[in-house]
């Protein structure tokens, strides 16, 4: 029975590598407001919700992966394809076998969704830090959230 009890405690206790992922964003990108989203009730819906210090809203799905494959379910998909002009963002943490202390993690924008499933990492990101400098990523998502909101703004609305 002890042995029973030990098994499900561990099982229990031990985070998947998207909770674990989850965890270094909120201690690393500093300045950046960030609410975890756990929704069961509407699929597709990324994992965080970000504010910038200047009250811009963005959206980031967090995945990691051992391989070059990126899989989305279909609602993940659809979400994207329909704010593939906001501030939605998909973060990979790409956990190296032969050292995971050396993961990369790489920033791909929604509108790359479709082509990041069928592709994986061969698609070429929009940023990359190889191995994971957090400030680097810090900087270079700070960047493309202002671009993508100076083109909204640019645009006066989201093509259809």
């Amino acid at each position: 029975m002890q042995q029973l009890y030990t098994l499900f405690a561990i099982l229990f206790t031990v985070a998947k590598p998207e909770s674990l992922f989850w965890q270094q964003v909120k201690k690393n990108l500093k300045i950046f407001s960030f609410v975890r989203l756990e929704s069961w009730v509407n699929h597709g819906i990324p994992d965080v919700l970000g504010t910038t210090q200047e009250g811009i809203y963005f959206t980031v799905e967090l995945k990691v992966t051992k391989s070059n494959k990126v899989a989305f379910s279909p609602h993940q998909i659809s979400y994207h394809e329909e704010r593939k002009h906001s501030p939605a963002f998909v973060l990979v943490k790409r956990v190296l076998d032969r050292s995971p202390r050396k993961s990369e993690i790489y920033i791909y924008s929604s509108d790359q969704v479709l082509s990041l499933n069928e592709q994986g990492l061969s698609l070429s990101p929009l940023s990359l830090s190889d191995p994971i400098h957090w400030p680097f990523v810090q900087e270079h998502l700070a960047f493309l959230i202002r671009q993508r909101t100076y083109d909204l703004s640019r645009s006066g609305s989201r093509e259809k």
